[in-house]
Formats: structure tokens, C-alpha cells, sequence
């Protein structure tokens, strides 16, 4: 659950839906080796065996997961995911994130930016 708050507090603050990157940049491995099986074990066991446009997606997600999900859960506890409530709140308490989880955010927006 932790890792869905970091995929949506990534899409609030990138302004790109980050889930829909990843399955867009991954859609090809997900057919090759995970379409019989749940994406996050499939990711565990095949994902050196991924392309390199995949892997830098969820490299990029992971990053930002590990540096914010306990500030997501500590900001956002009771929120239920849906409806766009877990970015709501992670906009309303940006100011609360750790230094980490805001670095990892701005990190990944100067990424985005010089990918142009």
C-alpha cells in the first residue's frame, strides 16, 4: 500500500501520472514474461531481464517510494486511496515532507526536464 502512496504523490508533484508511464514503458515485458502473473512478484524474478526504458520507470518510482512512503504514511494515514484523496493530501502537507522525500521529488522533476 505504501508503494501506491509514492506512486501517486510522484504523479501529483510531476505533473505526469507515474503508474501510466511505468505500464506504458513496461507493456512489452509485461506480455513477455508477467501477463500470467501479479506485476510486482513477476518484476522481482525478470527484472534484469526487462528493457531498459522499463527498468529506468521503475527505478525512477522506486526512488521516490523509498524516500517518501513513511512521510506519505505519516501525512496521509487515514486516507483510503481513490477518487485522487492520497494527492490531495500529499499536496496539502508538502510542506511536512522530509528533506529526503522532497529531494528525491525535485530529482526526479530536474530528470524530467532535462529528458526534453
Amino acid at each position: 500500500m505504501r508503494r501506491y502512496f509514492a506512486v501517486a504523490m510522484f504523479a501529483a508533484l510531476s505533473g505526469l501520472p507515474a503508474h501510466a508511464q511505468v505500464m506504458q514503458a513496461c507493456k512489452a515485458d509485461w506480455v513477455k514474461y508477467c501477463a500470467n502473473s501479479n506485476f510486482g512478484d513477476c518484476m522481482k524474478v525478470h527484472f534484469e531481464a526487462f528493457s531498459g526504458v522499463c527498468k529506468t520507470a521503475l527505478v525512477k518510482v522506486a526512488a521516490i517510494s523509498s524516500a517518501c512512503s513513511n512521510d506519505v504514511a505519516q501525512q496521509c494515514p487515514s486516507i483510503k486511496p481513490g477518487s485522487g484523496r492520497i494527492l490531495l493530501c500529499v499536496k496539502s502537507h508538502y510542506s511536512a515532507l522530509s528533506y529526503e522525500c522532497r529531494t528525491a521529488v525535485g530529482q526526479a522533476l530536474q530528470n524530467k526536464l532535462q529528458a526534453r
